[in-house]
C-alpha cells in the first residue's frame, strides 16, 4: 500500500495549545486501535474466567499443563505472531492513524515468561554509568525489518541493565530483555514504514499501578505506590525507552501509566504526580522532544489530581492528557468536564481507551470524539471469538477444557492441552481471523453503516441539528406506535432517558419501561427492543448525520446513487421528510404509516467526496426516526 495515505502521519507529534499538531504543523487528531492483549495477556480476551484473569495467572496454568520448556516456546511464539506486519498494513489501510501499544514491566524485566533467572543473569552485560546498552546491538536491533520479531541481533545483548545515575538505596537496577526490546523496534519499524504513530503506554507498570488483573498484580494490591523499589524500576523504564526512542518521530508519545489508582485505592492519589514528575524529569533528562500523555485515577476518568498542574510552573509543556470511557451515554454531557478541563488549562485531550460496547454505541461514541476535536483511540484491535473487535481469533474447539481447569475441573492431558494451545498459536495470525469490517466501519462512520437516530452530531444547534421550537427533553411523546405495532401512551418517565438533554431535541424511548437509557453492553450484545431510542422532529426541524463514503462504490450506469435505509413513522400519518446531501442528492419523502416501518430509497447524483452530510429535515406534520442506513444495499 502506499506510505502516503495517513498523509497527516509527519514528523514529531507534539502539544500545541488545545490541540496536537504534526512535525509541519498541521492540527490534526490520532485515530487508532490498541494492541489489546499482546505483550499484556488480558484474561477476558481469551474467555478465561478469574483463575486466568491477568499474565501471571495464565502464564502458570500453561506452564501446569505442557511444563516449563514449552511453556517458554508457547510465549515466544505467542508474542511473534500477535501482532505481525499484515496487521500493521490493515491498520493503516483501514485509515487509522496510530496505534497504543500497551507493555507489561515483566515483558520488558524478564521477571514474565523467557530464560530462567540463572540464564538471564548470565546473559547481562555490565553496563557504563547511566548507559543503556551497547549501540552498535540496539541500532542492529531497530533497523533490521525481519519478519519474525523475536530474534536478537547480537547473544551478548539478550539483556541490558540499567545502571542508574542517581542513588537507589541500595536497590539493584532494573534489567532488560534485548530481545524483548527488539520486538518493541520491529514493531515500531513497521508502523513508521506504513505511517501509523505509535503510542507507548506503560500498562503494567512494576508491582502494578491499579492493584487489579489488568496491571498483572500479583497480591491486588497497587505496589508501584507502596514499595519504593518498584517506584524506582518505573521511573528506569521511562529513562531507558526515551532514551531508546529519543530520535524516533513515529512514536508520538509516552503514556505514563494506565489507569493509576481505582477509587478503592484513592488513599494514594497523592502520590500520582509526584511519580508523574519524577517519569518526565528521567525522560526529559534524555528525550526532550516527545509528547508527555497523562491519565487521571479511577480508571482514568478523574482529572482532579491535575487541577495544579498547569498553573505557572507546568508539570511539562507538551503534554496530552488522557481519559477513558466505557459503557455510558455516548453525549456531550458525559465528557463536559474534560472539556471545560481542555478549555481551562489550554491543554489537548485524548481519549486513549474506549470500546468493548455494541458497533451502534461506537457509530455514536466516536463521531462525538471527532465532532468535539477529540483524539482517540479503540480498545482493542484483535481478541478470542468477538463480534465486537475488528479481529476475532477463532476459538479452539476443545478450549472449554482450559476454562473447566481454570474453575476447578479436571487437568488436561499434557498432549491434549499442548494441542488446544497450539491450536490458538496458529490461530493468532490476521489471516486466519474472522475479519469484521462493519466494526471498522462503525468507528470511522464509513459507509455502508447503521447509525442510531439519536447519534446526529455533536457540534451544536445550527451546525448539526435545528429545532423549530422548545419542545422541553423529556416532555411526553404520546401515542408512540411499539415495534410490533400496538398504540402505547409514553409516560414523561419514559420521555425522560437523561440523554442528550442539553440540545432539548425530543428523544424518547421506542418501547420500554426504563427510566434512564441503557449504553452497557459491554460483550457487544444488540440493543434489546427496550434499549431503542428515537428522536421526533416537527415542522421545520432537521438532524445531520456525518458519514464517510468511497463514491466510486456506489456509482452506477446512471452516475453516483447512494442507498439509504430509515426506520421511521409519521404519529399523524401526514409526514414529509426532505433528505439532502451537501452538494446534491435532494429527495422528499411523504411520510403516512403510523407505524414503525423501514423505507429503503436512493440518493442520486451525489457529490463526489469521502465526507459525506445527510441532512434530514421534517417539512410537514411530525416525524420519528430509530435508525438509518447509509450505503446499504436494500436487503
Amino acid at each position: 500500500m502506499s506510505i502516503t495515505k495517513n498523509e497527516e502521519v509527519y514528523g514529531f507529534v507534539r502539544a500545541d495549545g488545545p490541540r496536537i499538531v504534526n512535525g509541519r504543523g498541521e492540527p490534526f487528531l490520532l485515530r487508532g486501535v490498541g494492541f489489546g492483549s499482546w505483550l499484556l495477556p488480558e484474561g477476558y480476551m481469551w474467555r478465561f474466567p478469574e483463575g486466568g484473569d491477568r499474565p501471571r495467572r495464565i502464564e502458570n496454568m500453561i506452564k501446569a499443563l505442557i511444563g516449563d520448556e514449552q511453556a517458554e516456546e508457547f510465549w515466544e511464539t505467542y508474542y511473534r505472531r500477535y501482532i505481525a506486519e499484515e496487521d500493521i498494513v490493515t491498520i493503516a489501510k483501514e485509515g487509522f492513524n496510530s496505534v497504543r501499544l500497551p507493555i507489561n514491566a515483566r515483558f520488558l524485566t524478564g521477571e514474565g515468561p523467557g530464560p530462567s533467572e540463572a540464564t538471564a543473569k548470565a546473559q547481562a552485560a555490565p553496563m557504563a554509568e547511566g548507559a543503556v546498552g551497547d549501540k552498535d546491538a540496539t541500532e542492529s536491533a531497530r533497523t533490521n525489518r525481519s519478519d519474525d520479531h523475536g530474534s536478537c541481533s547480537s547473544p551478548a545483548a539478550d539483556v541490558i541493565g540499567i545502571a542508574p545515575d542517581h542513588d537507589r538505596g541500595g536497590t539493584a537496577p532494573p534489567v532488560f530483555r534485548e530481545d524483548r526490546l527488539h520486538m518493541l523496534d520491529t514493531v515500531i519499524g513497521w508502523c513508521r514504514e506504513h505511517r501509523l504513530y505509535v503510542i507507548l503506554d506503560l500498562h503494567g507498570a512494576p508491582g502494578g499501578q491499579t492493584g487489579t488483573n489488568i496491571d498483572d498484580s500479583e497480591f491486588d494490591r497497587p505496589e508501584l505506590f507502596t514499595d519504593e523499589r518498584r517506584l524506582r524500576e518505573s521511573v528506569e523504564i521511562w529513562r531507558m525507552l526515551a532514551e531508546r526512542y529519543r530520535e524516533e518521530w513515529i512514536v508520538a508519545g509516552y503514556d505514563l501509566l494506565n489507569e493509576p489508582l481505582p477509587e478503592w485505592f484513592a488513599e494514594y492519589n497523592d502520590q500520582v504526580i509526584p511519580l508523574y514528575k519524577e517519569m518526565i524529569a528521567a525522560i526529559r533528562g534524555v528525550d526532550e522532544r516527545h509528547m508527555i500523555i497523562l491519565e487521571g485515577v479511577h480508571w482514568s476518568t478523574d482529572w482532579s489530581i491535575f487541577e495544579h498542574a498547569f498553573g505557572d510552573e507546568p508539570i511539562d509543556t507538551n503534554v496530552l492528557l488522557q481519559f477513558h470511557k466505557y459503557w455510558n451515554n455516548p453525549d456531550t454531557e458525559s465528557i463536559s468536564k474534560y472539556l471545560a478541563f481542555r478549555d481551562r488549562h489550554n491543554v489537548p485531550i485524548f481519549m486513549g481507551e474506549g470500546g468493548e460496547n455494541n458497533k451502534d454505541w461506537y457509530a455514536g461514541a466516536f463521531r462525538m470524539f471527532d465532532d468535539h476535536d477529540i483524539s482517540w483511540n479503540f480498545w482493542t484491535w484483535k481478541k478470542l471469538d468477538t463480534n465486537n473487535s475488528p479481529c476475532s481469533i477463532r476459538k479452539p474447539e476443545r478450549w472449554g477444557l482450559l476454562v473447566d481447569y481454570l474453575q476447578g475441573g479436571a487437568k488436561p492431558e499434557a498432549a491434549a492441552a499442548k494441542s488446544i494451545l497450539w491450536e490458538y498459536l496458529d490461530n493468532l495470525a490476521l489471516s486466519r481471523c474472522d475479519y469484521r469490517p462493519e466494526v471498522v466501519r462503525s468507528l470511522l462512520r464509513r459507509a455502508p453503516v447503521r447509525i442510531p437516530a439519536v447519534f446526529y452530531g455533536y457540534k451544536g444547534e445550527g451546525v448539526s441539528f435545528g429545532l423549530s421550537k422548545r419542545n422541553g427533553h423529556g416532555e411526553a411523546i404520546l401515542g408512540a406506535t411499539s415495534e410490533n405495532g400496538s398504540e402505547k401512551l409514553t409516560s414523561p418517565t419514559q420521555g425522560g432517558v437523561q440523554f442528550r438533554i442539553s440540545d432539548q431535541t425530543r428523544i424518547a424511548f421506542v418501547q420500554s419501561e426504563r427510566a434512564a437509557a441503557n449504553f452497557a453492553h459491554g460483550g457487544g450484545e444488540e440493543w434489546a427492543a427496550d434499549d431503542w431510542l428515537c428522536v421526533e422532529l416537527s415542522a421545520g426541524a432537521w438532524l445531520l448525520y456525518d458519514f464517510e463514503l468511497n463514491v466510486q462504490h456506489w456509482e452506477t450506469p446512471e452516475g453516483s446513487a447512494l442507498p439509504i435505509l430509515l426506520r421511521l413513522l409519521s404519529p399523524e400519518g401526514s409526514g414529509k421528510l426532505r433528505m439532502s446531501l451537501d452538494g446534491g442528492g435532494d429527495l422528499e419523502l411523504d411520510v403516512c404509516e403510523r407505524e414503525w416501518h423501514t423505507c429503503e430509497t436512493t440518493l442520486r447524483d451525489i457529490p463526489v467526496s469521502r465526507a459525506q452530510r445527510l441532512r434530514l429535515t421534517c417539512l410537514e406534520g411530525s416525524i420519528r426516526l430509530m435508525w438509518l442506513i447509509a450505503g446499504e444495499t436494500p436487503r
